[in-house]
């Protein structure tokens, strides 16, 4: 059996409009990995489309707050900020996975 895995980055709404409502249509799922900080931008996947997403059971995964990659080597407060997402987790998404941006990572 082959199993094949469609991810998404950056959660941009023509991911929402395109791939998740022709994906539905066939009764595929996928992955979305969402940036924190642009939920709230008209070109970005709403909370509410996202929770609507996990209902029909794609993976909501975090993609940072900002999705750059500059706090890779910061301080650790910036690194939590980028790497937790509580802030959605608030909103009642089921977050288990990380993309991180750019495939920058570190030790940490």
């Amino acid at each position: 059996m082959i199993f094949v895995t469609l991810r998404f980055d950056d959660g941009t709404i023509c991911q929402y409009e395109k791939a998740f409502k022709t994906m539905k249509k066939y009764g595929l799922k996928g992955s979305v990995f969402v940036i924190g900080s642009r939920l709230w931008s008209k070109y970005y996947i709403s909370v509410p489309q996202l929770l609507e997403m996990q209902r029909y059971g794609w993976e909501i995964g975090y993609h940072s707050w900002s999705h750059n990659n500059r706090w890779i080597l910061g301080p650790e407060e910036e690194y939590k900020k980028q790497t937790e997402c509580k802030a959605l987790k608030d909103q009642g998404l089921k977050i288990t996975s990380f993309c991180f941006p750019h495939s920058a990572y570190n030790r940490r």
